[in-house]
């Protein structure tokens, strides 16, 4: 358990809190983290509820997966921090699968500094690295991604968090599965802009987006960099010379949504920008809409879907190589075991069939 000190501090614990906790006395926590005692079966589950961490990540987290946040502590009390103690969990996972493999993780390697007078220019240069095209589309951008080793997750969130982000030995997004697939594509574009233009500061390599956020400098650069990539000025330029009068309907809003692949409210910011709209006007165009907030207590349901496809292959050879159990492979992949043992089951299926097919030829 040489990492528990880290862990401990990275989720803002003393030793005296959590000592208090397990009922134990703090000297027996000092010792856990100088190695000289190991948690008995029951405190170790105690520790793993209160920290809100699997116990492989409590026991082999060693700390050289440097993990730094915006904030100090994380609350297990909100959102934020579940989402942020997870994502934490799963770049261990996702670093663990390389090193049982014996490979070296594959990185992505480039960086930009934001630069405000030029901005449309440097959307112009990442467009041309990531070969999309004019106007991008939800799983265009998700391959592309995925194909310069950025490694893409879609996780059960709850509403209020658009999706979050981590760089260092490693590059990886999660976005809200339960979001609309216009939504998705924004925040897949604005994660990029962290990944790009934010992580490779000094203070975090990780950050998390909430909907409340937007007037912190970082998610006001990363809007509108997600803005100009998936609306391009000189795209948004014609459609208010060709709509000419028309530009402020309702109907006008939601063909141009359709055009650039996002939601109406991103099209009327866009236009906001140009002055086309006043920002105040937003709730005679748009009603507030209560999204459910029935949360599956997994982050994954549909693996295929959710899972970054380099971490699931990963996963599944060590599974199927008998390094890692169904239990373990459940607890990487954030699903619970019944849903995985359908998807095995399937898998195997389809396995057995092309075999089949391939001995008839």
């Amino acid at each position: 358990m040489k990492g528990i000190k880290k862990i401990r501090e990275m989720l803002g614990f003393s030793q005296k809190d959590l000592a208090e906790k397990l009922n134990v006395h703090v000297s027996l926590i000092s010792k856990w983290e100088k190695g000289e005692r190991q948690p008995t079966t029951e405190l170790l589950f105690e520790l793993s509820k209160i920290l809100g961490l699997s116990i492989d990540f409590i026991m082999n987290y060693e700390g050289k997966y440097n993990i730094k946040f915006r904030s100090k502590r994380i609350s297990r009390m909100n959102d934020t921090g579940e989402v942020l103690k997870d994502l934490m969990q799963l770049i261990y996972y996702i670093m663990k699968s390389y090193e049982m493999l014996n490979q070296l993780p594959e990185k992505f390697n480039y960086f930009m500094k934001f630069d405000l007078q030029d901005f449309k220019k440097q959307c112009d240069e990442i467009k041309e690295l990531f070969k999309l095209n004019r106007i991008v589309s939800f799983s265009e951008l998700k391959e592309a991604l995925i194909e310069k080793n950025i490694h893409v997750f879609e996780w059960n969130l709850r509403n209020k968090i658009s999706g979050s982000s981590y760089r260092e030995d490693i590059a990886v997004i999660v976005i809200n599965y339960n979001h609309s697939k216009e939504r998705k594509l924004f925040t897949l574009a604005h994660e990029l802009a962290h990944i790009i233009f934010h992580l490779n500061e000094i203070d975090t390599n990780i950050t998390i987006s909430e909907v409340s956020s937007i007037n912190k400098i970082e998610e006001k650069v990363a809007n509108s960099f997600a803005a100009e990539l998936l609306m391009p000025s000189d795209e948004i330029e014609k459609l208010i010379e060709f709509f000419k009068d028309d530009i402020r309907h309702p109907l006008t809003l939601d063909t141009m949504a359709k055009y650039f692949n996002v939601s109406r409210e991103a099209v009327f910011y866009r236009l906001a920008e140009k002055k086309l709209f006043d920002w105040k006007e937003k709730s005679k165009f748009f009603s507030k809409i209560n999204l459910s907030e029935v949360i599956s207590s997994n982050r994954v349901i549909n693996i295929d879907e959710q899972v970054s496809k380099k971490f699931l292959i990963n996963a599944l050879t060590l599974y199927a190589n008998e390094k890692i159990s169904t239990g373990k492979l459940s607890e990487w992949l954030f699903v619970d075991r019944i849903t995985l043992e359908e998807y095995l089951s399937n898998l195997s299926k389809i396995t057995s069939e092309e075999l089949f097919i391939g001995a008839g030829n």
